[in-house]
């Protein structure tokens, strides 16, 4: 069995394990080989609270990267799955927290934050409740 279709394999056998109403959500997975079998799948690397990677390589975590990857895939979001564009942080020490907010408010999909509610601000608790809604599901 070649490697793609081992991966597929061990879905589907996640798949009837999990049972048929199980949410299976990809994270960091191949994508077309992960194409029917995931709900969910982020679509991005993930965030962080610098706009740029530490690093210098937009693969790793960064807000610019994130919104990169987020945006030229936003087309998949209802299509193929639910797309994950990575959390919602607002806090005041994120760097361009209202861009990465307005990158979450134009992107369908799954929305969550990994702020401590204490940390935020008002601004980022009126923001952050205003993003936690359910998005659209049809494509656009």
């Amino acid at each position: 069995m070649d490697p793609i279709a081992a991966y597929r394999r061990g879905l589907e056998l996640i798949r009837q394990g999990a049972g048929e109403d199980a949410i299976l959500h990809g994270c960091g997975a191949p994508m077309l080989p992960s194409l029917g079998l995931v709900e969910i799948m982020r679509v991005s690397p993930d965030v962080a609270p610098t706009l740029m990677p530490r690093s210098g390589d937009l693969s790793q975590p960064s807000q610019l990267g994130a919104r990169l990857a987020g945006a030229a895939r936003e087309f998949l979001h209802a299509r193929w799955w639910v797309n994950d564009p990575d959390c919602i942080i607002v806090r005041p020490d994120v760097e361009a927290r209202e861009d990465w907010a307005a990158h979450i408010e134009a992107t369908g999909g799954l929305r969550g934050s990994s702020d401590p509610l204490a940390a935020l601000d008002e601004w980022g608790l009126r923001t952050t409740r205003r993003l936690m809604v359910p998005t659209r599901t049809d494509p656009s």
